[in-house]
């Protein structure tokens, strides 16, 4: 029979074990071999008593509250491993751990609740048993659930054990059965920088081929998208671009390098299509300067400035000398500039009709009405409460917002205002969940908390600062 060395061994020096009428459990036990399936079984006949349990008292002085470890190891001269292993204790958890590896949990179940410590308290053991995927030599055993108890009382443990195969890995730490070490650090080594090897190999992969990209990274499919007024009006419309998956891949890496050089260069007053810095933090800014600037009757001048499809008319060329300006890698740079030439470009349009019935299907069940709802929420509500976390909302404000609102939602339903129908049947039908006015506040909130966490910021300073001089009268 093989031999077990068992440690009771606390995480930190707060808990300290005291000990009864058994010896300490640091020595060497044999342990009889468990029964036939299941394993691990108490008869509930067997009384148990206080002086069979091992004790782990918490200092009192300590207010954290940190689990202990059982740490079970096999004899290093044996030939058996361990397969399986129960604990009675008064943990309602544990959890166990072949070395660092996570290996499961298992969930305690009451089997005695009759016992009395020297405080009159009552005592729960729970039966706590877990099947090891892989055997092992060694695990670590993490008992849980302390919660405001000063001790916990181990009664029993046991472990079932199996001769050693050929397939372990005898003397070995446990790392896992389906982890090979040499290819772990022959990955590692392959990678040569803290890079993760996909980026880093895309990255090279283009260097190489002269920072030429394949055709495929360059076409694009555009789907026309109706912004305002009359859509048969080519001028009412925006595109967006479909692209490879892969081209993505590399635009977000491009973008993040690129991102290093160009956040040395651009001002703080710049905004929009940064991180931390957006379009309605200008626009509080704006509102701010002008409110302390007619309270302290100071002038203040504005331009704005409004460029018609700016994106689409950018000078490439001029591009990549500002970027090489800028200090701008060259192979950052002729990528960049390679990615806009001998782009391709193609459009979607239906080109077959359908008569299967559909669209009479959706009108008469009435499924469209979540699906208009949740349109008129995500692409109608974001235009109205573009920069509300900056507004000044009064009364009056208040009920022409509730009326915009009502107003959507009767056209929604086609609800004419000839129709006498309250707005409450309106609201029951639609069942937004929160009102416009409620979604503003919640920016207003969500605003103002992002502005006060910030240590220094431009906004911060606007709202809080101070302006010299008199106050119109």
């Amino acid at each position: 029979m093989s031999k077990i060395f068992i440690n009771l061994i606390l995480k930190v020096a707060h808990f300290a074990p005291s000990f009864h009428s058994p010896p300490p459990l640091t020595h060497t036990h044999t342990l009889l071999a468990p029964p036939p399936p299941p394993y691990f079984k108490f008869r509930a006949s067997r009384p148990v008593n206080l002086q069979d349990l091992v004790i782990l008292k918490r200092n009192l002085n300590c207010q954290d509250e940190n689990p202990c470890f059982l740490y079970l190891r096999c004899d290093p001269h044996g030939v058996e491993e361990i397969v399986s292993l129960g604990i009675l204790s008064s943990a309602r958890n544990m959890e166990v751990y072949l070395g660092e590896e996570y290996c499961g949990t298992s969930r305690g179940k009451n089997v005695c609740n009759g016992l009395d410590n020297s405080e009159h308290e009552k005592i729960t053991l729970y039966k706590k048993y877990l099947k090891l995927e892989s055997p092992t030599h060694a695990c670590k055993v993490k008992l849980l659930s302390f919660g405001e108890k000063d001790c916990v009382f181990i009664s029993k443990v046991v472990v079932h054990m199996r001769p050693v195969s050929a397939h372990s890995s005898a003397g070995s730490p446990a790392l896992g059965s389906r982890i090979d070490l040499e290819r772990v650090q022959t990955i590692m080594e392959s990678m040569g920088s803290k890079l993760s090897p996909g980026a880093q190999q895309l990255m090279n992969m283009v260097r190489l081929q002269q920072q030429q990209c394949p055709q495929d990274w360059k076409r694009s499919v555009f789907i026309p998208i109706p912004k305002k007024g009359n859509a048969k009006e080519c001028s009412n419309y925006h595109t967006i671009a479909l692209i490879s998956h892969t081209s993505k891949v590399m635009l977000k890496i491009l973008q993040a390098r690129l991102q290093h050089y160009v956040n040395r260069l651009l001002p703080n007053v710049q905004a929009s299509v940064r991180k931390g810095r957006g379009t309605r933090g200008q626009i509080a800014n704006i509102r701010w300067i002008i409110e302390k600037a007619r309270e302290f009757q100071k002038n203040i001048y504005f331009c704005f400035i409004d460029y018609a499809k700016a994106f689409d008319c950018v000078d490439h060329n001029t591009l990549g000398k500002i970027l090489k300006e800028m200090g701008i890698p060259d192979h950052l740079t002729c990528l960049l500039r390679n990615l806009y030439a001998g782009q391709e470009a193609a459009t979607l349009t239906p080109w077959k009709e359908s008569h299967d019935q559909t669209r009479q299907h959706i009108k008469k069940q009435r499924h469209y009405l979540p699906a208009k709802v949740r349109l008129v929420m995500a692409m109608v509500f974001p235009v109205v409460m573009y920069g509300c976390e900056c507004w000044t909302i009064k009364k009056a404000e208040c009920r022409r917002i509730d009326a915009f609102e009502l107003w959507c939602w009767r056209r929604l339903l086609r609800v004419p205002w000839t129709t006498k129908r309250s707005n409450q049947s309106i609201l029951k039908e639609i069942s937004p969940g929160c009102s416009l006015e409620g979604l503003m506040l919640k920016l207003k909130l969500q605003y103002f908390g992002h502005l006060m966490r910030r240590a220094d910021s431009l906004e911060k300073t606007l709202m809080l600062g101070k302006i010299e001089g008199r106050r119109r009268v």
